[in-house]
């Protein structure tokens, strides 16, 4: 997945869609809202307690996609990439209350028809993922849902199928909530300041490939936010890291794996070359100070969930995806994910059964940024 033109993220934007549902917070009133980014605002969908018998939370952000926005590119790999985004949007959202001191807890376990349908959804829209959030909630009486007039836009006039994500989705579909594996808590963001980092984060172009040194002590900071857990309802971690080092102060260039904050060898020597070509040659992969392969025990979490756990892991991905965003940012840098590469030819380099239970998932770079024209001016 090359760094997106700007049309490209808007159409990733409108792939992704959010709907606020509220309850006993000060200055707002209780019901459900579309969030329209394009006009950074909250579109009433409907008044009451819409949700009183789905959550306890005062807030709820509900993260729903349309499959086929993303695919018009990606086509039946656009699955994974949507995956991807909503990690990296639940992080944001997680960060973002956790400035506020509000505690969180992602859902990703829930009947998927019965939301769906509570919901309002157009038939092309899917429920991904649960956001619950604790913000400071007053006393309310129960009052039961009145909707706002109106049908969901019509996005286009056309609708292009594909089979092979529909088959994937509802492989993955659940019929009844399970209870949750870890507690809500307050998720802050522990470098500098969370609202300027996530104002100025950006998807860098290219890499100077003679650049800068990623410096200590930004790589032990980046390596702790890998191992860190993540507050959801699915509890336990199913992705590992395999860093490619390039250009890091006081690491030698090789590939590794993290093991928590610690790094084991697995390859030594120049990395560039390989990098880049397993990531479908993309240079940037290479000119980068350091690129992760995010490997996820496939078999373990679809033991646990089923194919559920597909969806998972690659949630995961994108959300530590999103933690080295924010900390290439903290320190200067800059990064980008990569959705493309040679899924059997990574598992090979690095050591793994290309048909076994480990499965690469996402890669993502940081690197010190060549000049980007589309921020100019």
């Amino acid at each position: 997945m090359r760094p997106r033109t700007l049309a490209e993220r808007q159409a990733a934007l409108d792939a992704l869609r959010r709907e606020l549902a509220a309850r006993g917070l000060a200055g707002w009133e209780d019901g459900l809202y579309h969030y329209r980014p394009s006009s950074h605002m909250a579109e009433r969908r409907a008044r009451g307690g819409v949700l009183d018998d789905f959550t306890a939370a005062p807030l709820c952000v509900v993260l729903s996609s349309i499959f086929w926005r993303e695919a018009w590119k990606y086509r039946a790999r656009a699955y994974r990439y949507v995956n991807h985004d909503l990690g990296h949007a639940m992080m944001a959202v997680q960060y973002a209350a956790g400035a506020m001191g509000w505690p969180s807890l992602v859902r990703g376990i829930f009947p998927d028809a019965a939301w769906h349908s509570r919901l309002h959804l157009a038939a092309d829209e899917q429920v991904m993922l649960l956001i619950e959030l604790w913000p400071p909630a007053g006393p309310r009486a129960p009052q039961p849902p009145e909707w706002t007039p109106g049908e969901p836009n019509r996005l286009s006039a056309e609708v292009v199928e594909y089979p092979l994500i529909e088959q994937i989705h509802q492989a993955t579909l659940a019929s009844e909530a399970s209870p949750a594996f870890s507690q809500a808590r307050v998720e802050r963001w522990p470098h500098g300041d969370y609202a300027r980092l996530a104002r100025q984060r950006r998807s860098a172009l290219d890499f100077l490939p003679e650049g800068r040194v990623l410096p200590q002590p930004a790589f032990p900071a980046m390596l702790e936010l890998l191992a860190a857990p993540l507050p959801t309802d699915w509890g336990e971690r199913y992705v590992a890291p395999w860093i490619f080092v390039h250009r890091v102060e006081g690491v030698e260039p090789g590939l590794y794996r993290a093991e928590g904050t610690g790094l084991a060898l697995v390859r030594r020597g120049d990395q560039r070359g390989a990098a880049a070509a397993l990531s479908l040659g993309q240079e940037l992969a290479g000119n980068s100070c350091f690129t992760v392969s995010f490997v996820a025990d496939v078999g373990r979490a679809c033991a646990r969930f089923g194919p559920r756990g597909y969806r998972f892991v690659h949630h995961e991905a994108g959300a530590l995806g999103q933690r080295l965003y924010l900390a290439a940012e903290a320190f200067g840098f800059r990064g980008t994910g990569i959705g493309a590469f040679y899924d059997d030819h990574v598992h090979q380099w690095l050591g793994l059964e290309t048909a076994g239970p480990w499965q690469v998932v996402y890669h993502f770079a940081v690197g010190d940024p060549v000049p980007d024209p589309r921020l100019a001016g």
